[in-house]
């Protein structure tokens, strides 16, 4: 049982990454085709991805101080729940983020959104 689930969390977070990866190639279509940029400028997008990842990695160091300090008030013992901390907190964002992102694809709405939605999804699987 205990592999089963395992496996099952193993799918679902290899599932937000290749989610992840297949929205890598529509970034610049988007830019491209709704909002008129040229090709060099439609890359540009990648760098709120780069945000999102410090902003991950940075979400995922106060998980890391929430799970020590939870270990530490259960006498050293660690409990393996403790690490979902930072997934519980960030999970939400990979759905608000890819609604915001498709939702936001008009040529009348301002690129911000879908720029503010790629640092959501990333810091959803980095955090």
């Amino acid at each position: 049982f205990a592999a089963s689930r395992a496996l099952l969390t193993y799918g679902r977070f290899t599932d937000a990454w290749g989610i992840t990866f297949t929205l890598l190639s529509a970034i610049p279509l988007c830019f491209q085709n709704n909002h008129g940029w040229s090709e060099g400028i439609a890359g540009l997008p990648y760098l709120a991805l780069v945000a999102g990842c410090f902003i991950g990695f940075g979400t995922s160091r106060w998980s890391d101080i929430v799970y020590d300090r939870k270990r530490d008030a259960n006498n050293g013992i660690p409990i393996p729940e403790y690490r979902l901390i930072g997934a519980m907190a960030f999970a939400w964002l990979m759905p608000a983020g890819l609604f915001i992102f498709s939702f936001t694809q008009y040529g009348f709405i301002t690129p911000v959104a879908p720029i503010i939605s790629l640092v959501c999804i990333l810091v959803s699987v980095t955090g």
